[in-house]
């Protein structure tokens, strides 16, 4: 699990293609939602906003660093933008999520 009170960027290295799996919510400040950027390497798997817990599988094509963004954070007393990101599951190719 991850929780992003700021901007910020969690990076994790895979080691060939598989599986990306987790559930992504988030706090709204000023009327946007927080924004959720995936990408591996140079490529982007995914940019969306992020308010109400949503679960995402995302394919991950070879090796190479996995990224996690929040870009906008946001605090203005009493609104706070923050990311949560739960269950986070990486799956190899060939493999089942339980091994």
């Amino acid at each position: 699990d991850a929780t992003f009170w700021s901007s910020g960027l969690l990076r994790l290295q895979v080691c060939g293609p598989g599986t990306l799996s987790f559930t992504a919510s988030g706090t709204a400040a000023q009327g946007q939602d927080a924004v959720l950027s995936v990408a591996l390497g140079a490529s982007s798997l995914l940019e969306t906003a992020a308010r109400q817990p949503r679960f995402f599988r995302l394919r991950v094509s070879g090796p190479g660093w996995l990224s996690f963004g929040f870009p906008n954070d946001l605090y203005r007393p009493p609104e706070d933008r923050n990311l949560f990101l739960r269950g986070l599951n990486f799956t190899p190719d060939g493999r089942t999520p339980d091994e």
